[in-house]
């Protein structure tokens, strides 16, 4: 553009923009202007959605601008995925040096954030971008603004819970600083000087009849069903500080839940952590295949893993919740509405037996939290309680004290147990001593556990107990090479457990040794799949030469490099005066470097050079004729 004078409708003296007067022109401009860019001569390019096909602007080789990585910025998003999908590929293309970096321009309220999410979830169901697939384009992983997936639901459920209690508490760990913040920026000076607790508790309220307001009631089925499409449509009708606040703690909530199914590895992305009482390899590991390039082996390991937890590592947990400073008059824990620590006994009979478990609190109340410990909000949620049981160990999924007092009850405290050592004398060997004590003490509880932690030492389900030996499989080494094998194997089993491929990581007890690797099931079937593949594969790549060999096992050796293809991307695009440019004007085509034999064969008889992209005969020494000469007289 360029500053022009221009007259307006009363004959006035103006100025501004000269802007293009014809479709025509506008073409033409844009065909400008994005030369401009791809040259490096403008730094910015601001497309619209009329030019989300049709252009490229990607940092081809060749180009000025070819060493300038593109950073996508989308500020508008399409409602349509494969439109989305249409307008990033501007800058991600075949022919680039560099890949693009995605940024989604997205505010932080609720309302909006509903877009991205159906964006995102439509660009998953076509398998771009949010699942890592190794041809999309690297940086724009839009899987964060996926909340409408199973752990958005858990979470939404779980927000819906702690907004139907009377009163209502915190959802998340994070909670209480969105509370705070929300009240922070309120202008009502009456609510602004309540303190922190009260103030807390109105913020949930606001956020309680803000849900009842929207259609979102206890009785109503978008509750029931933890719906998040609904959620996200309805909060969008409310004021920007009640969105912020609600899907706030929606966000925080699911950021918890996200936590909790790594630490189970159930996330998937996630390496898997196996933890248990005991973790030991049954054998030496068992060499499968050999890489033909590296030649590095792939090894298939079984471990014995053992979960249980015998009653004296069980009266270790209790132990060590017992201060040393420990008093008759002053009790461990507060009573309050979260249950207490200690061995609580089914309410029901399971498969004709009672289960005991211990339960103690995931977070504990120390002295100098005394005074505000009758606060559910800044104490404890959810009253959450960490269970161990005799034939699976410590359970990585909490249990809240609702449903613990619901199907549990409770026959020994922590405070009781504290009551065994005040006649105990005896402090160099205070395990044993507190084992026996208790023992004795409640007999009911010690066979109970002892005779659970005996029957599970199985393979397999004893007595409605879950068997706490397990043995895992884990294919190490070189694994990439032969991952379609892996694949091949486990694809005729019945679970999908055993049909999952799954990084998992092990570390074995007592010898400060950890092993990564790929889950396998050990299945005889399996087993033998696995042994007869693998045999396959490695005899295919030791005899490259054998007629009947798959191919998909074969490593080809890389194509040749064209010439023809060097000569083509080491030489300027032609244009319109190099097409026509007169073949004397000594302009010369960029040739290669000499490692490539790319040189034309010429013919000695006719000899030519090659001027852009034509083929002409080198024009004679005398000067041509001019057109005027031709109609000279003779």
């Amino acid at each position: 553009f360029k500053f022009v004078k221009r007259g307006g409708v009363a004959k006035e003296n103006k100025f501004g923009l000269s802007m293009p007067t014809s479709q025509e022109d506008n073409d033409r401009l844009n065909v400008i202007e994005k030369k401009k860019f791809m040259d490096g001569r403008k730094k910015v390019a601001i497309i619209s959605d009329a030019a989300s096909t049709g252009i490229s602007l990607h940092a081809r080789a060749g180009t000025g601008a070819s060493d300038r990585r593109r950073i996508h910025y989308t500020i508008e998003l399409p409602w349509a995925a494969d439109k989305a999908i249409q307008q990033l590929g501007r800058t991600h293309r075949s022919g680039q040096l560099t890949a693009p970096i995605y940024k989604m321009v997205v505010t932080e309220l609720g309302g909006e954030r509903r877009f991205a999410a159906a964006i995102a979830k439509r660009m998953a169901g076509l398998g771009a971008l949010t699942k890592g697939d190794r041809r999309a384009a690297t940086g724009s992983d839009f899987s964060e603004f996926d909340v409408d997936s199973r752990f958005g639901k858990r979470s939404l459920k779980r927000l819906y819970d702690c907004m139907t209690a009377q009163p209502p508490y915190t959802p998340s760990k994070t909670s209480n600083l969105l509370l705070d913040n929300y009240i922070l920026n309120m202008k009502d000076a009456n609510v602004s000087d309540l303190n922190i607790t009260d103030g807390r508790i109105y913020a949930l309220e606001e956020a309680q009849k803000s849900l009842e307001m929207i259609g979102i009631e206890a009785t109503s089925d978008a509750r029931k069903n933890g719906d998040v499409k609904v959620f996200l449509n309805r909060i969008a009708a409310l004021t920007v500080a009640k969105q912020n606040l609600i899907f706030g703690l929606f966000t925080s909530t699911m950021e918890d839940v996200i936590v909790e199914a790594k630490a189970t590895g159930e996330f998937e992305g996630s390496v898997e952590q196996i933890r248990a009482t005991s973790i030991e390899l049954s054998s030496d590991p068992e060499t499968i295949t050999a890489d033909g390039a590296s030649g590095a082996l792939t090894k298939l390991a079984t471990f014995n893993v053992d979960r249980g937890c015998s009653f004296n590592d069980v009266c270790q947990l209790c132990l060590n919740m017992i201060p040393p400073n420990h008093s008759a008059e002053k009790d461990i824990e507060i009573n309050n509405s979260v249950a207490e620590s200690g061995f609580y006994v089914s309410k029901r009979e399971v498969m004709g037996r009672h289960l005991i478990i211990f339960a103690k609190r995931k977070i504990h109340v120390t002295e100098e939290d005394e005074e505000d410990c009758g606060n559910r909000i800044d104490y404890d949620p959810l009253g959450l309680m960490v269970l161990t049981r005799p034939n699976t160990g410590t359970n990585p999924c909490e249990m809240n004290s609702e449903d613990l007092c619901r199907k549990y009850r409770l026959i020994a405290s922590v405070n009781d147990a504290k009551n065994l050592l005040l006649d105990s004398e005896d402090s160099n060997n205070l395990n044993t001593v507190f084992t026996e004590l208790l023992s004795k003490k409640h007999q009911t509880v010690s066979k109970m556990w002892k005779t659970a932690y005996a029957q599970s030492n199985a393979f397999s389900t004893v007595s409605g107990l879950a068997p706490r030996r397990s043995k895992i499989g884990m294919v190490t080494g070189s694994v990439l090479h032969c991952l379609p094998v892996l694949e091949k194997a486990v694809a005729s089993m019945s679970s999908q457990r055993d049909r999952s491929l799954k990084v998992i990581r092990i570390e074995l007890t007592n010898k400060n040794k950890r092993l990564v690797g790929v889950r396998f099931p050990i299945h005889e079937d399996a087993v033998q799949k696995l042994r007869s593949y693998t045999a396959a594969l490695y005899n295919v790549k030791g005899n490259s030469s054998n007629s009947n060999a798959n191919d998909n096992f074969l490593d080809k050796v890389p194509d040749p490099i064209q010439a023809k293809s060097v000569l083509w991307l080491t030489t300027p695009p032609a244009t319109m005066k190099s097409f026509f440019k007169s073949a004397n004007s000594g302009t010369k085509r960029n040739t290669p470097s000499s490692n490539f034999n790319v040189t034309p064969k010429i013919s000695p008889k006719k000899k030519i050079q090659r001027t852009g992209f034509s083929t002409v005969k080198k024009a004679p020494s005398k000067k041509a004729s001019a057109i005027t000469s031709f109609f000279k007289k003779v």
